[in-house]
């Protein structure tokens, strides 16, 4: 005769107890798991090429717009541009008002002129700038997330 797990009693009271705290405890790990993935704060980074009309013509600005869609708040810190240049480093610009803070839902827009020095990279060689080509914008977790269109609305921007 082979013994058994539930001993000379069979199921008592007590094992009931054991494999019923362990099936809640995780279903509640599962459930906290699933909880805190849907929470998560989350950015939809994007940008756009902005024309006002002022006295003296048309002005553009290039826009990026930044939208918390996840559930908990996040603050936006910098955006991190890559040059045309090689050998000019990725540069951190601080947009003005920074680091700013996005609950639920809101949405941010950040606007880059051309007439902004701290996005301009000047190298020995030449008077010609280093221009910007593409673009992340970096949250307080420090990660990275992408500008979408950046590439070809930066190209557009710094070469019309």
């Amino acid at each position: 005769m082979e013994p058994s797990l539930a001993g000379a009693e069979g199921w008592n009271v007590t094992m009931w107890t054991s494999v019923g705290a362990l099936a809640l405890s995780l279903f509640s790990l599962l459930l906290s798991s699933a909880l805190a993935l849907r929470d998560r704060p989350r950015l939809t980074v994007e940008c756009e090429i902005v024309t006002d009309t002022w006295l003296n013509g048309l002005e553009e600005t290039l826009v990026v717009n930044v939208t918390n869609t996840g559930r908990r708040a996040i603050s936006v810190g910098y955006v991190l541009f890559r040059y045309s240049r090689e050998g000019v480093d990725k540069r951190k610009w601080f947009p003005p008002g920074s680091p700013i803070l996005l609950i639920e839902g809101e949405r941010h827009p950040i606007k880059i002129e051309r007439i902004f020095p701290e996005i301009w990279v000047f190298t020995s060689d030449s008077d010609v700038p280093a221009l910007p080509v593409e673009a992340w914008v970096v949250d307080s977790r420090g990660k990275h997330h992408s500008v979408k269109g950046s590439v070809e609305k930066l190209a557009d921007f710094f070469t019309s």
